[in-house]
């Protein structure tokens, strides 16, 4: 019994650990070095974002990719703009023609 127990703690572990992605791994692969100065925020669009303002991004992390805020083209705001600069305002982002909504963004890099 003992031994099933073990068993399903480490089949649940592995797939709980399957879920999640590695923001490490989705920076490096878009050539993104962290420096001593930058923080990587989770959670901003469902409470942390309340409080990041969009002047402190220096990137958007999906689960793909890494997006530098200066190659952002256009960034839409929910509903009519008010002068918004907070990123939990933030709607979706355009990138080359691409548009990538706020709910695709998984984490950020502030400096």
């Amino acid at each position: 019994m003992k031994k099933l127990i073990i068993l399903f703690m480490l089949f649940s572990a592995n797939l709980f650990s399957n879920q999640l992605f590695d923001i490490g791994g989705v920076l490096e692969k878009s050539n993104f070095a962290l420096g001593s100065n930058h923080q990587i925020i989770l959670g901003e669009f469902t409470g942390a974002g309340r409080e990041v303002e969009i002047d402190i991004v220096e990137v958007f992390v999906t689960e793909q990719e890494a997006i530098l805020k200066k190659e952002v083209d256009k960034i839409n705001f929910k509903g009519e703009f008010t002068g918004a600069s907070l990123v939990s305002e933030i709607d979706s982002l355009e990138i080359d023609g691409n548009v990538i909504l706020a709910e695709e963004i998984a984490a950020l890099v502030v400096k």
